[in-house]
């Protein structure tokens, strides 16, 4: 893997920091940050914003404003799944 530059890292933050109070108030979003970027389960040499959904949806099923940008001001965007978290037991 390739070295991550502290460059990459800073301008997708400040991305994620403009984008991200609208984009958490999307239905089904769990979660954002700053990472490396998933392909397959597998980690990229590539920073993203990632995105945590619920569950993915086909793109047609989805109103426009809802939808994703595979990347916003140059910084990929990456969506994952990840289910809900049990309620910790009694």
């Amino acid at each position: 893997m390739r070295p991550i530059e502290a460059m990459q890292v800073e301008r997708a933050r400040e991305v994620l920091e403009r984008v991200g109070p609208d984009w958490l108030r999307r239905p089904g979003v769990t979660g954002i940050d700053v990472g490396l970027r998933e392909r397959e389960g597998e980690l990229q040499d590539e920073i993203a914003i990632r995105v945590y959904v619920e569950s993915k949806r086909a793109l047609r099923e989805l109103p426009g404003s809802d939808a994703f940008p595979i990347e916003e001001n140059g910084v990929p965007v990456d969506v994952l799944v990840v289910p809900p978290a049990d309620p910790p037991a009694d």
